[in-house]
């Protein structure tokens, strides 16, 4: 469509094959077996036993002793959580879930790793973690979960828990990362990740220190508002990455905001002022480009002329599946994306 790019799973698949060509995925998975989940031995530590802890810090200041080399990871939150495990190729054995149409899954798993969750033999832990029985009869060996769950004085009980606080953004990716020994993985794809950012930067004529950038959800139409993202999601990791500039209402009233609802006269400056204009949605729950349109036109009938961007063809409706979660794969497609519109 001409004034913005519909994002497919398989340009997903396109634009990350290259980041795991060096080092293939290997997901490791267990469900009520004997034998323990193992990540490959060439992703261990050499030098740390099974055995082995250290102790750590979470997100919630809570000083947890947790195993050096993790063989048996439950996850109380999929995007949180679950998602970087896969991409760090963790021995993960259970999973905070959701469930539509009577179909059990991961968010953004299937998008991104082509994970079916009801074929892939690991525990069902419930939405945000809530089945305390399937958490238990995984018997995990390190229990990741967020801080705004409600479960840390039960499930500590069972194994090392720790919490993360997805407002860290990339720290609690990488801070995950070292909590289950995953440090050299994640410095890698870190690597691949700057080399690729440095070369998407390269190709715009006008940088992007000198442009503005807003990143919203999808408008509400009985309340005649819309999010404005602020810190939320890896859409504005990559945005900051590449040097863009906040709106001036972002800046001067968002910091330390994950996002606010505002209302149509804010709207309007944020229209006339952003070159660019990012608005995710959830295609797996039936979110469509045209009901996006429809929903601007009803809180906004001529927010086409009012929005520079959709003007200058840099609107872009974004699938949310590939754009949340705090994880490389995310964060190069992401670039792929820019890279198409670098002016």
């Amino acid at each position: 469509m001409k004034n913005h790019i519909h994002i497919t799973k398989v340009l997903l698949g396109i634009a990350c094959f290259a980041l795991y060509a060096v080092q293939p995925m290997a997901l490791v998975y267990a469900r009520g077996t004997s034998e323990e989940a193992r990540q490959p031995d060439s992703q261990k530590d050499p030098q740390a036993s099974d055995t082995e802890t250290r102790t750590v810090t979470d997100h919630a200041g809570n000083v947890v002793e947790i195993p050096v080399n993790p063989q048996r990871v439950a996850s109380l939150s999929a995007g949180l959580v679950t998602i970087p495990l896969l991409e760090l190729d963790a021995a993960i054995v259970g999973s905070a879930t959701s469930t539509r149409d009577g179909k059990t899954f991961i968010f953004s798993a299937k998008e991104l790793f082509d994970l079916d969750f009801e074929s892939s033999n690991l525990f069902d832990y419930g939405s945000g973690g809530k089945d305390i029985e399937q958490v238990k009869a995984s018997q995990p060996d390190l229990i990741i979960g967020s801080v705004r769950g409600k479960y840390y004085d039960v499930v500590s009980g069972i194994a090392p828990t720790v919490l993360v606080d997805f407002g860290k953004g990339r720290e609690m990716y990488e801070d995950i990362a070292m909590w289950i020994g995953k440090e050299k993985r994640y410095n890698e794809l870190y690597t691949q990740y700057k080399t690729r950012l440095k070369e998407v930067k390269a190709k715009f004529t006008i940088p992007p220190e000198k442009q503005t950038i807003a990143i919203t959800g999808s408008p509400n139409t009985a309340k005649g508002t819309i999010s404005l993202y602020n810190t939320f999601g890896s859409i504005p990791a990559v945005v900051n990455d590449l040097g863009f500039n906040p709106t001036s209402f972002v800046r001067d009233n968002l910091q330390g905001e994950l996002f606010r609802s505002v209302n149509l006269e804010i709207l309007d400056d944020i229209f006339t002022e952003a070159d660019f204009f990012i608005l995710p949605i959830m295609y797996s729950y039936g979110e469509t480009e045209e009901e996006i349109h429809s929903s601007l036109d009803e809180i906004m009938p001529k927010w086409r002329q009012a929005m520079k961007a959709y003007k200058n063809d840099n609107f872009i409706i974004m699938q949310e599946e590939l754009g949340l979660s705090h994880v490389f794969k995310c964060y190069n497609f992401i670039l792929d994306v820019f890279e198409k519109h670098a002016q």
